[in-house]
């Protein structure tokens, strides 16, 4: 099985991105219930879904505040916020996909962003 990818910070937000692989995949759903969201990006061609990277990831708090922004290398990213409401905006080949977002104490998010 494939190690966990490395554990970043940015902008006060600790963050795991990647999920390039069967085995990378499977360690991040494997440790997503330790954070509070994990987001998942795909792309729907025709009848199926591929997994996609090079989404560009930004957080907004409630006054609409930039407090993370990040080019994803990955379809995986968990993140750790702290309770609160977030707006997620998250792009990709020209296409801004956004959702409101209320993270609350010790309960996981999984959420995926899909593109047509």
């Amino acid at each position: 099985m494939a190690q966990l990818p490395p554990n970043q910070t940015a902008d006060i937000i600790q963050f795991i991105e990647g999920g390039v692989g069967v085995g990378e995949s499977e360690a991040i759903v494997k440790d997503a219930k330790k954070w509070s969201l994990l987001l998942e990006f795909s792309q729907t061609n025709g009848k199926s879904s591929e997994w996609i990277s090079g989404v560009q990831l930004v957080i907004k708090d409630p006054a609409g505040l930039p407090l993370f922004t990040h080019l994803v290398d990955g379809p995986m990213i968990l993140l750790n916020l702290t309770p609160g409401k977030y707006r997620i905006e998250a792009t990709y080949a020209g296409q801004m996909k956004s959702i409101h977002l209320d993270v609350l104490r010790d309960q996981h998010q999984k959420i995926n962003l899909n593109w047509k």
